[in-house]
């Protein structure tokens, strides 16, 4: 039964199209594997030692949830986004739940 459902949920990978895989990946093993190369490492895209720091710093300062007030703070959130010409300083940070800063997004 699950060797059929498997068979029956079996798609082509979306960047190139040859190989097959079964949810829930999203690309075969090459793909990602490229894909990831691609992306970076964290301190290349910006998150390095001193990102981290601040990100503890903040979560310290905000130990729950400034936009609903009763989860714990697990992420760090721009008030003003970079985006908007906001900056990675703690007047411009908060701490934030993970389902709040997902619908959050975009409103700022």
């Amino acid at each position: 039964m699950a060797a059929a459902l498997g068979a029956i949920l079996r798609r082509k990978c979306p960047r190139c199209r040859t190989a097959w895989i079964v949810p829930p990946q999203e690309y075969c093993g090459s793909c990602r594997r490229a894909r990831d190369r691609a992306r970076g490492t964290t301190a290349q895209r910006g998150y390095g030692a001193a990102w981290q720091r601040l990100r503890r710093q903040i979560l310290a300062r905000d130990p729950v949830c400034t936009l609903c007030g009763t989860r714990p703070s697990t992420e760090v959130d721009h008030i003003v986004p970079l985006h908007r010409g906001g900056l990675s300083a703690p007047e411009n940070l908060r701490g934030t739940c993970k389902p709040c800063n997902a619908g959050w997004r975009g409103r700022a």
